[in-house]
């Protein structure tokens, strides 16, 4: 067979952009929103976006972290796909405590234990293609229960 010089381009051009797919193609949207609960922001929480189909591993989870007025914006692990989250539907867990990494969601929380995994979390968000805002109000009594902010307890004194 035969080709033309303009075949040889289309096909290089062609093999080129695969090349710089190497994570699947997969694309971020801006993700941010804020965190309420007992009627005042949540500062300081660790926010994560889990893929609701457990299975697909392809999509990353996204988190992010709380500032002072309870605003959070998401990113995906190690920056790798970027900021934000790829399009799709999300269980929404929230945590806050003393030692809980935002990038490590194993800790206890101070909030309502219902939103500390993504498993029994009833928050839930669907991404799409663009820029998306999720704000949330957090009900119920947190693992100490209260349904104001507390202040974790003093570690007890050794016996």
């Amino acid at each position: 067979m035969h080709y033309n010089f303009r075949s040889y381009i289309v096909l290089c051009c062609f093999a080129a952009s695969l090349a710089g797919c190497s994570d699947g193609g997969l694309r971020t949207y801006e993700v941010k929103g804020t965190i309420h609960w007992g009627g005042q922001p949540v500062t300081g929480a660790a926010v994560y976006f889990y893929p609701q189909d457990s299975s697909d591993f392809s999509t990353p989870m996204a988190y992010g972290e709380t500032d002072e007025q309870g605003h959070y914006r998401l990113t995906t692990p190690s920056g790798k796909f970027g900021g934000g989250a790829v399009v799709g539907a999300y269980n929404v867990a929230v945590k806050k405590g003393p030692g809980v990494p935002v990038d490590h969601p194993s800790k206890a929380s101070v909030l309502p234990i219902v939103y500390a995994e993504a498993h029994t979390t009833p928050l839930k968000a669907e991404v799409i293609a663009g820029k998306n805002v999720f704000d949330f109000t957090l009900e119920g009594v947190s693992a100490y229960g209260d349904s104001t902010m507390p202040k974790p307890p003093d570690d007890p004194p050794p016996p």
